[in-house]
């Protein structure tokens, strides 16, 4: 999967492990072994570092019509998240996007994270 850092896009072995929707939010897994210590010694560039992880990610819902369901703006719409940046053990990051209101939601037939697109059954 392709990550957004500040230093731009990496390819990283990295997949969406868990998606949870509410009426008021869109919640996302993603995770995979090379995010393990992605904030780490490691990787002492900050084009590698991922900081800010957790907001520069691209997440969208679609209704069965494929339009866009509305989301809040930039870091508004990011309601929450966070990463496990320093773990040793394991490799995540959790996004946490708010919608423009309260959503019905089987209306949302799919999402769309960095670009993968995810079907979702109500």
């Amino acid at each position: 999967m392709e990550l957004e850092g500040p230093g731009g896009v990496r390819t990283l072995d990295a997949q969406v492990s868990r998606v949870e929707i509410s009426p008021l939010a869109l919640n996302v897994w993603i995770s995979g072994e090379e995010l393990v210590l992605h904030h780490g010694p490691d990787r002492p560039q900050p084009s590698e570092t991922f900081y800010f992880c957790d907001s520069t990610q691209e997440v969208l819902a679609f209704d069965a019509d494929g339009q866009p369901i509305a989301m809040r703006a930039g870091m508004e719409g990011m309601g929450g998240g966070g990463c496990s940046g320093y773990n040793e053990s394991e490799g995540y990051i959790w996004l946490s996007c708010g919608f423009g209101g309260l959503i019905d939601v089987n209306r949302v037939a799919k999402i769309v994270v960095n670009g993968v697109e995810i079907p979702v059954r109500p």
